[in-house]
């Protein structure tokens, strides 16, 4: 009986360390990092990124898998909203970087003929998304 759990945690760590290394090969495909390094003008710090990237990952990972708890009382408000914030900024670079990187959103704006405005209608979609993960998280309500 211990054989088999412990086959299957073998194949579950692998196949988790599997997932993991294409979806860091995909960030650093798409050039989440380095773009990021670029425009703040810190690329010196790059290795530092990706590894607080990896390892933010993993203990998150681990978190979640144990189910380990903290409590923090009047600070768990906070800390939701602060990593709610984290989370979309990520998933955001994340989207826009995809789309950069296939070209969408230029083959889009000369499709539509749109030549001016291109910051307003990104900061349009943004505020979009922002209103309708209110909606739909805080408010529940639902499509």
């Amino acid at each position: 009986m211990w054989i088999r759990a412990v086959l299957l945690s073998a194949a579950g760590l692998c196949a988790g360390t599997m997932v993991a290394a294409g979806f860091f090969a995909f960030i650093t495909a798409i050039g989440v990092v380095t773009t990021y390094a670029q425009r703040t003008h810190t690329a010196k710090h790059i290795k530092l990124y990706e590894t607080t990237l990896a390892t933010g990952a993993i203990l998150c990972n681990a978190w979640w898998t144990l189910g380990c708890q903290i409590k923090l009382g009047a600070l768990s408000g906070f800390m939701i909203a602060v990593s709610g914030i984290c989370y979309g900024i990520f998933v955001g670079s994340l989207i826009i970087a995809l789309a950069e990187t296939i070209q969408t959103i230029p083959v889009f704006f000369r499709r539509a003929k749109i030549t001016t405005g291109l910051s307003v209608i990104v900061i349009a979609f943004a505020i979009g998304k922002c209103v309708g993960n209110i909606l739909f998280y805080i408010l529940k309500m639902a499509v």
